[in-house]
């Protein structure tokens, strides 16, 4: 869903095996690959909003650009994005797998709102 937003088509054929093997992490169950997915899903959502024609040098600086409601669960990442930073500053910090699988649903609410994975 795009509101004032540039319409951009992805390549789905691009992105599909990337949130595959970003949920086959989550899927192992261990907090360490649930981290690994995050940072993941984050690098993702960077490149689909750079597509979108968003500035800034991350994820962030990208998100504090976009307009309220502009993009369906956007207002989510924002959120979200404290667990991203906690876990890239410090890679033993702790966090439950309840957190990353709601952190890992919210890019997908994201991908799926701008028609990037199926």
């Amino acid at each position: 869903m795009f509101y004032g937003t540039p319409v951009m088509r992805f390549k789905k054929a691009k992105y599909n095996p990337r949130w595959e093997a970003i949920k086959k992490r989550l899927e192992e169950g261990s907090i360490a690959s649930g981290k690994i997915a995050i940072v993941e899903a984050d690098k993702m959502l960077n490149e689909a909003l750079g597509k979108l024609g968003y500035a800034g040098k991350d994820t962030a600086e990208k998100v504090s650009t976009i307009k309220p409601g502009q993009l369906v669960g956007i207002d989510d990442v924002r959120e979200i994005q404290h667990f991203f930073h906690q876990i890239v500053k410090d890679p033993t910090h702790e966090i439950g797998m309840d957190e990353i699988k709601k952190a890992v649903a919210t890019y997908e609410r994201v991908f799926r709102g701008i028609e990037m994975i199926d």
